[in-house]
């Protein structure tokens, strides 16, 4: 019986969009990102993060780099921290676009909530990509054909401030395309802060069946 309705529970609180992306809510309650005037700040950790290497398999970051030339190495050490803002702020951008609840302030010191985005694992699709990407003859010769496919999976603690209790933890994984690393990281936040409003919503929407979902 227990096991039936852990089961029920999951199958109500996944979510698929049928584009390569889901989302499941593993604890707790989103139910703060719907609600006006709240406000979050935003850190994204890496410390954690695992990339598909050449073999096919999920290693540290580090570990992954030193498999590159010293000046690729040096390349990826270099700019990728400086570059994946770019794709930090198109995640803020997109969610405040999309939600009519919750806002994103990035560095936010008074916030009501903290959201913490741990990225988890990424596929860059071709195992060792250079930093820069598809050559542009490649772009200009191939077109869409030259863009190289993988997926990003994160997970997002949602934490109240006021509190220090974290209401929600969410599991999100989403499939992108690029000619770039930069390019896909970005699609891939961009997708996620698309979809995490109305992820709650879904959630809300299925309170009744949950049950344990307090509004």
């Amino acid at each position: 019986m227990i096991l039936l309705i852990s089961l029920f529970t999951l199958a109500q609180t996944a979510f698929a969009d049928g584009d390569g992306k889901n989302y499941v809510l593993k604890d707790g309650n989103p139910a703060a990102m719907l609600q006006s005037g709240k406000t979050a700040s935003v850190k994204f950790d890496y410390s954690q993060l695992k990339i598909v290497d050449i073999n096919g398999s999920l290693v540290p970051f580090n570990q992954w780099v030193n498999q590159y030339s010293k000046a690729e190495k040096a390349n990826w050490q270099k700019k990728f921290p400086q570059q994946r803002g770019k794709a930090e702020s198109a995640f803020v951008r997109e969610f405040n676009h999309e939600s009519n609840g919750m806002i994103l302030q990035r560095n936010a010191k008074n916030a009501d909530y903290k959201m913490v985005v741990k990225v988890l694992a990424i596929d860059w699709g071709m195992g060792q990509p250079d930093y820069d990407g598809v050559s542009l003859t490649k772009r200009l010769t191939l077109g869409d054909d030259a863009e190289i496919e993988g997926y990003c999976t994160c997970e997002i603690q949602l934490i109240n401030n006021r509190t220090n209790a974290t209401e929600a933890v969410i599991s999100c994984h989403c499939d992108g395309d690029g000619y770039s690393p930069i390019q896909m990281l970005q699609d891939f936040y961009k997708d996620m802060a698309d979809d995490l409003p109305e992820y709650a919503q879904y959630i809300r929407g299925n309170a009744t069946l949950l049950g344990a979902m307090d509004y």
